[in-house]
Formats: structure tokens, sequence, C-alpha cells
């Protein structure tokens, strides 16, 4: 794992990297804020140590434009300080940094902490990877969806039949446009969402859904895995006319 330190100080950044470069870890130190803003932007590092005071641009600068761009600010930062002031690590934390060491820290204590925070945005960033993968696929299946209903439609409504689907509360989930047509309705969608028995009169039923007539005793039956067929069922359509189909109702598996 990479890392970069942003010290001034030659003992303190010397210390540091040594104690790094033997736990591991592959470090690049700079002593300048603008130069440890170049050289953030421009490597590949999995963490970025930063005192606050620094010439060319202060810790506090270097954070915010790391932070700022989209190819570092997954980074996560710590601040390095000989000064131990609240303000110091409210605006450090402001401007996106995940901790605040004092520069009289014990090496364990910066090693866990590099090793917790390292973990943590490798975490995110793969949480943030499946997401995106997740949602990707999310958009390929609706699409696929949307291309498979429409190919059904399309399938649907080329032929002379009247074709639709109910659920269990026997409203129209699916209708084809000759059946809509047939039925006094301009386009199928119009019929989705009703009661059949309000698209088809029938006799026996008091109300929309109601579960008493024969259409409905039927599709109970269908329902339970049953395939029903009539070759001469009567039908009377809402303008009163009755009329005599060939019907066949089968569940959908």
């Amino acid at each position: 794992m990479r890392i970069l330190i942003v010290e001034d100080e030659a003992k303190t950044g010397g210390y540091l990297q040594q104690g790094l470069n033997e736990a591991g870890f592959i470090v690049d130190l700079v002593q300048d804020g603008l130069d440890g803003l170049h050289a953030a932007l421009e490597g590949c590092y999995d963490l970025v140590i930063l005192d606050v005071m620094l010439p060319g641009k202060d810790g506090f600068e270097v954070c915010r434009r790391i932070k700022a761009s989209p190819v570092t600010q997954d980074i996560p930062v710590i601040f390095l300080s000989a000064q131990d002031e609240t303000p110091d690590r409210v605006q450090g934390l402001q401007v996106g940094a995940v901790d605040f060491i004092s520069k009289t820290f014990a090496q364990d204590e910066m090693l866990a902490r590099m090793d917790t925070h390292i973990t943590l945005a490798r975490v995110k960033k793969a949480l943030e990877a499946e997401r995106a993968h997740l949602e990707e696929r999310v958009r390929e299946r609706t699409e696929a969806l949307r291309q498979g209903q429409a190919l059904l439609l399309t399938v649907i409504d080329s032929g002379p039949d009247w074709i639709c689907a109910t659920d269990r509360e026997h409203r129209y989930l699916l209708a084809n446009r000759n059946m809509a047509n047939g039925l006094g309705y301009a386009q199928p969608e119009a019929l989705i969402g009703r009661f059949d028995c309000q698209a088809l009169p029938c006799d026996g039923c008091d109300q929309p859904g109601a579960p008493r007539c024969d259409w409905h005793e039927e599709e109970r039956e269908v329902f339970a895995g049953k395939t029903v067929y009539h070759d001469r069922e009567r039908i009377t359509l809402p303008d009163g006319s009755v009329h005599y189909f060939e019907t066949f109702k089968t569940p959908l598996r």
C-alpha cells in the first residue's frame, strides 16, 4: 500500500517514513503543501498524512483540494499537528479529513488508525462498485422487461382473437387491442385495473368483483390449475348485444 506524507519538519517526516516503511508500506515524503497537492493528485495513494502548517499551501487547503477532485476524493486523509486544539480538529474534519493525530503519536496507534481508515475506504469503494453494478443490472433488466412487454403486446395485438389476463380479484392485468375496441374502449390501457364485470356485464353479479357469477367460479378453478374450454360461450357485450365465443382459459405459469 502506498502512503503520502506531507510534512515540512524533516525529523518528524523522516521518523514517520521510516516507521511506515518498516511496517511494509511504500511511502513518499514531500515537505511543501503545493508539492504535496501535486503528488496526491498525480499519484495513486491509499492514504495521505498531512501536516497542518505547511509552506506553499497549508494542510487544510491541500485536503480541501484533494477532496474536490473526483480522482482523489475517496483517499482518506489524516492530519498530523503539533497543536492539539479543538478548532483545528473541527476544521480538519470539515474539509474532509478522517482523523487528527498529534505529532507526539505512538507508532502502534498511528498504524492502527491507518489500518482502520484504509480498510473503511476500501469497503466503501467496494460497496459503491457493487451498488453501481446492481443499478446497471436493474437498468438492463428493466429494459429487457420493457422490450419483452412491447413484443408481447405486438404479438397479442396481431391476431383477431380477444386476449386478456386477470388477477385473483378479477381485475384486468392485460388486454389486447381487439378486445378493448370490441368492448368500446379506445385503448387497452383503459381496461387495466377494472373488474371484468365492469367491462362485460354478467348475470348474477350485484357489484364488481362479486364472487357468485359463473365466470368467477370458473376462474377459481383456473387459478387452482385447471384449464377451461368452451366451444360456444354466451357473452353479453356492454351495448346489450349477445354473442357466442369460443373461449379458452388457462393459468399463467
